[in-house]
């Protein structure tokens, strides 16, 4: 009866980290993209999209507006040159360098930002670059 049992058991599916950013998605239109899930990206990220606006136009070295839950910035830009810049930004602004978890809030004080991690405590100091 136990063998059967166990052959009832589903297999475990594959292990997925609670944290996923969502892939961009967007169009372009002329010589401009549009990212139409930008404020469900910064929701995930659980940044100011101003902020992730900033980098992204620093990194990309381009021009952009939030415009309601859009970014448009003013060149044309592929999924993954985007998808890879926002993953520098988690990297950076929302993973913890202690712990590696995502449960972290930003202050800002004029141009310092401290990140705290609210798993471990961990606080870290930095400078805004860009």
């Amino acid at each position: 009866m136990l063998s059967d049992a166990r052959d009832e058991i589903p297999e475990p599916e594959e292990a997925h980290d609670r944290f996923q950013i969502p892939d961009v998605s967007g169009r372009i239109e002329g010589g401009r993209t549009i990212i139409t899930n930008f404020s469900e990206i910064a929701d995930v990220l659980r940044r100011d999209p101003s902020h992730l606006l900033k980098f992204l136009n620093r990194e990309l070295a381009t021009r952009g507006d939030i415009d309601g839950k859009t970014a448009e910035l003013e060149r044309r830009l592929r999924p993954d040159q985007l998808n890879e810049k926002i993953s520098d930004y988690k990297d950076r602004f929302v993973t913890c360098p202690s712990c590696e978890k995502a449960d972290t809030v930003l202050d800002r004080d004029g141009t310092d930002y401290t990140m705290k991690c609210e798993a471990c405590g961990h606080v870290e100091e930095f400078t805004e670059k860009f």
